[in-house]
């Protein structure tokens, strides 16, 4: 460690009342008895009058020139808003709220040797009572103050800790340091909440608790960069701690040696920040928006450079002023940064943009408009329940309610009100804030509260709350200028956004603000960090007080996780990826949009879509329904199997073409007239659930509707449906381009391009016709042409709205005889592939019945079988005829969920290998069950399950060890008695495969482990430290050695793919990537994407063969040409190989046998479902629904 160069101490001056002094008021409290008082009183104790300045008349230069003495707070002192800017004082109309006060010195705030004291209050009666508890100390003086305390508020607060808890307190904070990744004090612990509370209320021991933790983490600090070198830290609010510390320092609780070692402390970790990638001009050039980790490390070395050199004159961290600035300058003039999560990340970026501009005193990112955007991004991406909208990484759902707390999306129109007085933005707050109240958290980030804390909401002095009326109907949020720069400089030459094409970021459609009335969320940018491949999707359609299509997961990010579609060409997802690891179209373009008070129209395209251009057009019938017809245009021709895809909040029933959403008395209908082939699957992903959605389950069905076809450029594919509450409403297909509603009575035809209707055709981007009673309207046509004869009458409407009489309109009535002589077209059949599945080849061995709900764990051992329960029982079985050799009951509540039969102690027998749900790992002789040992495993606090479980002989010494991967991101290794031998943690989320050996040919194991994360693949040296990853965390991408390459690592392979002699890693992906990549640095050999999570992966001497979700093999040469893809099913559970056979467990039970050609040589039906499915030495064991076993054997084996 190098010793920091203190260039002095820290300086506290005097606060001297004989010097001079200003007395600093609200507007019109310069002659109040108050006022008078309390400079009479400062004179009789300095002897020198201080001067009263009326707010309006403060100056900043008075900092420098005099004592201040501010009054009131930020909203009616120009004084105190400047302390608040610079996060010396945090007074506004919230804190001290009520009739509170809160009187405090701040110790030189600006470095000019001058004190300030805050009396603060956010009432009148609090002021005055903050004036009165001040004069008492000055007539108690000496005429010289020492540090001022005294507050009275009603915010809760923890209890005061004794003096006997200040150990535990320390101790308990620097445990953190034991935890993985990111775990420190200074982002898992309490000493930020210590300071905070020691500032608000001067109790010691809270106090005393700061200087010790930063004293006790310098030695693991410094061990943490030694032995693990490769970890970083963002410390995120670090910066809020720093100003903190700064308010505090001057406490008589603290020594030269306490602050110096604070000091230390900061500036050590400064130094890492400082020194990080997210530094350096190729991670973050200028002038591109940036992402939260940037920015704050960026705050946090703003205010740790201004505390060090100012206090200290340690200027070791000059160089960063430069680097901050740049960091800062590339945000200030778009609100839209690189991150696009809802539900919190959305807001992170602009907030610390503004703080930062706020410490300058520069106040251009609300002026130039920024925070107004934020708050109409606010607005549109609110549901009519007041629920924020999920889009990107989020988590399940996140209801309007007072329980849920002040929200990340708060703050923006807080700013606005207090700055600009906003009326729209004024109701926009109480809106979203209703019944909602900060906490200190809040007041300490910064709340810049200026409203009045009311029973009937938020208010401001003569200004009346406005709805904003410009956010309803069809509203589109434009993608920034800058924004779209950063695309372009990220983007792929050959998928470079289109200039002539308006992208944007979030349309809403809505009538009004009324829960029972509709609204429906697109998404225009599928990129950005935290963002998902969601481009053109909808994210969130309400209706009657209830959300009917969802989405929410962190992580799957892939197409298929959305309301979206998904293409498949030829076999496979994508071609020329319109980025790394991606496959869907980064934005979505704004291609057309018509309103009148009825009708609405809009067209948003995502174009370039492995081969196609999918345009999703949206028809709005106001009150009543959406119509989407979504177009799939061939750019390349080939063989397309396409899904369209809707997550369905609620029950839901699939009947004929109708699927109904049932809601706690509530119904939610979607028709579709274009005859896919339609299934309904639940989401059974714990991560995706709605958990706190209080209308329905918490799990998610996903409505699939698949069609096929062969295209030449220029052919399209359609899906058509109708989303209504309204069950009489009824849809039918016209041709491929139009559709008729009708709707009581009314009828609409509304239609995609240029069309034709029997004697009538049309030309439009996008059109409607509608006839009510004896009314027409028509939207969206630039002609129509009526046929006569050989010749057409055209007639130009400009894509106008126009309505017209039909008995008073000669065109009204030609268009409704044309109407009624159009009649409804079948839609194309469905061709049902043909699958030739022959029956027999095989013998179910036997089965038998566990006697649980559900298998939980299946391993085989040569003529061994063990198997756990959801009952907690683990069994072993002879292979041969299914009789039990023994079973083991599990500790109470315990589940095994990975098994493993493996000889770790080579005395020819194998043992029991069983890891629990809860974290545990058991070894259980294998001739009789009995446990050996058992030892808990380290996790980190994101859960315990065991994933699995691998033995290797790691240091090729002849010794096995036993490894154990967890999801709550560790791998333990133990010796074979149970000794931990290590363990360390994976980049990053759960685990989710665990493999050990010698992959690279140096004589030790390696131990690769797979995780749900974009860091799908993690592999680690025999000691378990680190060696690389592919990507990185979201966020860190400037810390990656390898492009974007998949999320969620389902199966993988360990097979020279190059016959270098060197084992590859081959891998697949919950998002359809297949990789193959080298296990010395994860150099990328090739890689394939088949759309579907792939749910199996098998090596063959003459290749590989994977198999998609979707019911479709696939057969890869070792270099990766795709040698055939067949669809089997519809579905896939599982593969398993049997000798030189492919065996897939399909939809309703079926199990298949194909061969290396993948040709179906046989099949039988299963009692149940197949849940699982593992090889044997003549078949395979299923485990199936119900909690039955069955062994099967292969006849043509």
């Amino acid at each position: 460690m190098i010793e920091f160069a203190f260039a002095h101490s820290r300086h506290f001056p005097r606060t001297d009342l004989a010097a001079d002094t200003v007395l600093v008021v609200p507007d019109g409290l310069q002659a109040t008895s108050p006022v008078v008082q309390l400079q009479g009183a400062i004179a009789a104790v300095g002897g020198r009058v201080p001067d009263i300045v009326a707010q309006r008349d403060f100056t900043d230069a008075l900092f420098s020139s005099t004592q201040v003495i501010a009054c009131g707070n930020m909203t009616n002192n120009a004084a105190l808003r400047r302390l608040y800017t610079a996060r010396c004082c945090f007074v506004d109309t919230f804190f001290p709220g009520g009739n509170g006060y809160f009187v405090k010195s701040i110790s030189d705030p600006f470095g000019y040797g001058k004190n300030c004291i805050v009396l603060g209050a956010s009432s009148r009666e609090g002021l005055l009572a903050a004036f009165a508890v001040f004069e008492d100390l000055v007539r108690a003086s000496d005429g010289e103050l020492q540090r001022v305390h005294a507050a009275q508020f009603q915010h809760s607060l923890p209890r005061f800790p004794e003096e006997a808890q200040l150990e535990k307190m320390v101790q308990d904070d620097l445990k953190t340091w034991e935890g993985a990744w990111v775990s420190t004090p200074f982002r898992g612990g309490q000493v930020e909440s210590y300071a905070w509370y020691y500032y608000l209320t001067d109790h010691p021991v809270w106090g005393r608790a700061v200087p010790a933790i930063f004293a006790g983490s310098l030695e693991p600090w410094l061990a943490q960069r030694r032995d693990y070198p490769e970890t970083y830290h963002c410390f995120f609010h670090f910066h809020s701690l720093i100003h903190l510390w700064e308010l505090i320092e001057d406490s008589p609780l603290y020594t030269e040696a306490d602050r110096r070692g604070v000091a230390t402390m900061m500036g050590e970790m400064l130094r890492h920040l400082a020194g990080l990638f997210y530094m350096e001009e190729r991670v973050n050039p200028p002038d591109q928006i940036r992402q939260n980790h940037t920015t704050y490390i960026a705050m946090d070395l703003a205010a740790g450079h201004n505390y060090l050199s100012r206090r200290y004159g340690i200027r070791e961290f000059d160089p960063t002023e430069e680097v901050v600035e740049r960091i800062f300058a590339g945000q200030s003039d778009c609100y839209r940064s690189n991150d696009d999560g809802g539900v919190g990340y959305a807001w992170l970026v602009p907030q610390e943009t503004l703080s930062y501009g706020l410490l300058k005193n520069d106040y251009g990112y609300i002026e130039n408009g920024h925070i107004a955007d934020l708050c109409t991004l606010a607005v549109v991406t609110t549901d009519n329940m007041r629920s924020e909208s999920n889009h990107g990484d989020t988590s399940g759902y996140s209801p309007f309610s007072p329980s849920q707390g002040w929200e990340g999306r708060l703050w923006a129109p807080m700013v606005s009100t207090w700055y600009a007085r906003n009326p729209e933005h004024l109701w926009i707050l109480n809106w979203l804030g209703a019944r909602k109240r900060p906490t200190l958290a809040h007041v300490l980030r910064g709340l810049y509260a200026g409203v009045e804390w009311g029973e009937n909401g938020l208010a401001l002095a003569e200004c009346v709350p406005e709805e904003p009326v410009g956010l309803l109907g069809i509203y589109a949020m434009k993608l920034p200028d800058k924004a779209l720069r950063w695309v372009r400089a990220y983007a792929p030459a050959d998928n470079q956004p289109d200039p002539q094409k308006d992208y944007f970021d979030k349309l809403s459609l809505r009538r009004d603000f009324d829960p029972m009335s509709e609204y429906l969320l697109l998404e225009g940018s599928g990129t950005f960090c935290h963002g998902h491949e969601d481009s053109n999707t909808i994210v969130r359609l309400t209706w009657n007080d209830r959300a009917w299509l969802g989405d929410g997961d962190y992580i799957r990010a892939a197409p298929k996780f959305h309301n979206s579609v998904a293409v498949i060409r030829d076999g496979v997802g994508v071609l020329q990826p319109p980025g790394d690891g991606l496959l869907l179209p980064l934005l979505a373009s704004l291609n057309y949009r018509s309103e009148s008070a009825a009708l609405g129209l809009v067209q948003t395209e995502a174009a370039g879509y492995n081969g196609v251009d999918w345009r999703r057009n949206v028809f709005w019938g106001k009150g009543r329904y959406f119509a989407v017809i979504d177009q799939l245009q061939c750019t390349e021709a080939g063989d397309y199997r396409c899904y369209c895809l809707w997550r369905l909040v609620g029950e839901a029933e699939l009947t004929g073409s109708r699927v109904c959403l049932h809601q706690e008395g509530e119904y939610f209908y979607i028709d579709n007239a274009d005859g896919a082939a339609q299934e309904i699957a639940a989401d059974l992903h714990v991560k995706s659930r709605w958990s706190n959605y209080p209308h329905a389950g918490d799990i998610l069905h996903v409505l699939h509707q698949q069609a096929a076809r062969t295209m030449q450029p220029g052919e399209n594919l359609f899906y058509i449906n109708l989303l209504t509450p309204h069950p009489d409403i009824r849809i039918a297909r016209l041709n491929a381009r139009a559709v008729e509603i009708r709707d009581g009575e009314e009828t609409t035809i509304w239609g995609v391009g240029h069309t034709r209707l029997g004697a009538l055709a049309i030309e439009a981007e996008m059109f409607g016709i509608s006839l009510k009673g004896d009314s027409l309207t028509l939207q969206g046509i630039e002609r129509l042409g009526f046929a006569e004869g050989e010749d057409w009458d055209w007639q130009v409407f400009d894509g106008l709205h126009a309505t017209f009489q039909v008995g008073q309109s000669e065109i009204a009535q030609r268009i409704c005889d044309a109407m009624d002589a159009v009649a409804p077209e079948p839609p194309p059949a469905v061709v049902e592939p043909s699958r030739l599945r022959p029956e027999g080849g095989w013998t179910v061995k036997w089965s038998r019945d566990l006697g649980s709900t559900e298998i939980s764990a299946v391993a085989v051992h040569n003529e061994i079988l063990l198997a756990g329960t959801e009952d907690g029982e683990v069994v072993q079985l002879e292979l041969g005829d299914g009789a039990a050799m023994w079973s083991h009951r599990l500790g109470p509540d315990q589940v095994a969920t990975a098994l493993l039969l493996a000889d770790i102690d080579a005395d020819g027998e194998v043992e029991a290998l069983v890891g629990t749900d809860d974290g545990q790992l058991a070894a259980l002789e294998g001739h009789s069950g009995e446990q050996r040992w058992t030892q808990t495993l380290k996790n980190s606090g994101w859960g315990a399950k065991v994933s699995g479980l691998a033995v290797a002989d790691l240091e090729g010494q002849g010794r096995t060890s036993v490894l154990a991967s967890t999801v709550g991101w560790y791998i333990n290794a133990f010796a074979a008695d149970g000794t931990l031998e290590w363990a360390e943690w994976v980049r990053y989320h759960a685990i989710t495969v665990l493999a050990a050996a010698d992959v690279d040919g140096d004589g030790l194991a390696e131990v690769i482990a797979g995780t749900e994360y974009s860091t799908p693949l993690n592999v680690h040296n025999s000691d378990g430290s680190f060696r690389w990853t592919t990507f990185e965390e979201v966020g860190s991408e400037g810390n990656a050695t390898t492009p974007r390459r998949g999320i969620g690592l389902t199966h993988l392979q360990l097979v020279d793919v190059d016959g270098d002699g060197v084992c590859e890693i081959v891998y697949g992906t919950q998002d359809g990537w297949i990789y193959a990549v080298k296990p010395q640095d994860g150099a990328e050999v090739w890689h394939a994407n088949i759309v579907g999570e792939v749910v199996g992966l098998i090596a063959f001497p003459w290749g590989l063969v994977a198999a998609s979700e979707f019911g479709e093999l696939y057969a890869f040469s070792y270099r990766g040409e795709l040698r055939w893809h067949v669809q089997v099913g519809e579905w896939i559970r599982a593969i398993a190989p049997v000798g030189e056979y492919i065996v897939a467990a399909v939809e309703k039970g079926a199990l298949l046998a194909c061969d290396a050609d993948g040709r179906c040589v046989g099949s039988v039906a299963m009692e149940a479902e197949i849940r699982g499915l593992w090889p044997c030495r003549s078949g395979v064991v299923c485990s199936l629904a119900g909690g039955w076993l069955s062994c099967v054997e292969l006849g043509v084996y």
